[in-house]
């Protein structure tokens, strides 16, 4: 039997506009190393300054917040915070066993205090079986 693998799941909460709550799964990217001649995989910081470089160059309001390092499922990650249009949002990035996870919230700033502990749970509870 041959196995299937999730590349995107989505949530969405009551009457929301837009999900909430994506997880991504991708392969780690790889570029040329032009100093060894070499190629290399995309790092955690690599994947999230991709992200960052996309979403400031639409022409929508984007604010970076912050960032920091994290852990997940006792793995390095990588959480960015930004302000995007009318919305709160933020990304989690970490790469296992040569996959990049994904984890992206954003929501309308008056109910960020609700549904972002849904998302942080889902961050926090996250392991990859083999």
């Amino acid at each position: 039997m041959k196995a299937v693998y999730l590349t995107e799941l989505r949530f969405k909460t009551g009457d929301a506009t837009m999900p909430i709550f994506i997880i991504s799964v991708d392969n780690v990217t790889q570029y040329l190393d032009t100093d060894t001649l070499t190629l290399k995989n995309t790092t955690i910081q690599q994947s999230a300054q991709q992200m960052l470089d996309a979403l400031s160059s639409i022409e929508i309001y984007y604010k970076l917040i912050r960032q920091n390092d994290i852990k997940i499922a006792g793995n390095e990650g990588l959480k960015t915070e930004y302000l995007i249009g009318n919305f709160y949002g933020y990304d989690v990035y970490t790469i296992i066993n040569g996959k990049l996870y994904t984890f992206t919230y954003k929501d309308e700033p008056g109910n960020v205090p609700e549904t972002v502990q849904l998302a942080n749970k889902v961050v926090e509870s996250f392991k990859v079986v083999a």
